[in-house]
């Protein structure tokens, strides 16, 4: 949870500086994303069902990828 954590505040910092136009945009989209990897885990985290937790961990995983996409795509 902790590097999740850390991703949110990268994603944070990195995108401050993001143009006005984007400020609904790009910028919105990476931000939720990466809030919602780390809510997920936490969220799987208090589970205490094992396929529970698989599966906010399976979202996770998901999202992540979302902000691989958007890395790739956009050189962030």
């Amino acid at each position: 949870m902790e590097k999740a954590h850390e991703l949110v505040l990268l994603i944070y910092e990195v995108t401050v500086d993001f143009p006005k136009e984007e400020l609904f945009g790009l910028r919105t989209q990476l931000r939720k994303t990466a809030v919602d990897v780390a809510g997920y885990i936490a969220e799987g985290s208090g589970k205490s069902k094992h396929d529970e937790f698989a599966k906010c961990i399976s979202i996770s995983l998901g999202l992540a990828s979302r902000l691989e996409y958007f890395d790739s795509s956009y050189s962030i």
